[in-house]
This record gives C-alpha cells, sequence and structure tokens, in this order.
C-alpha cells in the first residue's frame, strides 16, 4: 500500500508543478499578446482578434518581422578590437 501512496503522492507532485507551470504560461502568452498589440499600434496595424480569430485584413505574421532589424556590423565592430587585443596577448 505505500507504494501506492508514494505513486500518488508523486503524481500529485507533478500534477501541481503543471498546474503551476500552465498558470505561468498562461500569463507570459498575455502578456506577449499585449506586447505584440502596443507593436502593432506602433506600427499602425490592425490587431489581431484573439478570441474571435484573426480580421480579414491581417496577416498571420507578428509585427516584429515587419520591423527593420538592427545592423549586423556592430556586433562585429565590437568583437574585432577584442579579438584583435586577445590575439597581441597570446603573441606575448
Amino acid at each position: 500500500m505505500t507504494e501506492l501512496e508514494e505513486a500518488l503522492a508523486s503524481l500529485q507532485a507533478e500534477n501541481d508543478r503543471l498546474v503551476a507551470e500552465n498558470f505561468a504560461l498562461k500569463e507570459s502568452s498575455d502578456t506577449l499578446i499585449e506586447e505584440n498589440d502596443r507593436l502593432r499600434e506602433c506600427l499602425e496595424m490592425p490587431m489581431l482578434d484573439v478570441a474571435g480569430g484573426k480580421s480579414s485584413d491581417v496577416k498571420s505574421e507578428p509585427a516584429v518581422l515587419n520591423t527593420p532589424l538592427p545592423r549586423e556590423s556592430t556586433r562585429t565592430e565590437f568583437h574585432l578590437p577584442t579579438f584583435c587585443v586577445t590575439f597581441l596577448t597570446l603573441l606575448r
């Protein structure tokens, strides 16, 4: 009987963990929906009706995909001097 009680306790603990994780994911999802709506407003795009489906003139891609990407050269400009200093330090 103790094996069954241990299995039940284990399953209950797993269920409690999953309920808490589900709640956290729901909150995160709600936050992302609100953020996406704010981004769409900034880009002057129509918003999605999450509960009732998509409006007819809205594309299914997120608003973030419509924003310009940052320049890649900024990262390269930062890493090049660091690489040079590291290389010169190793030559000593």
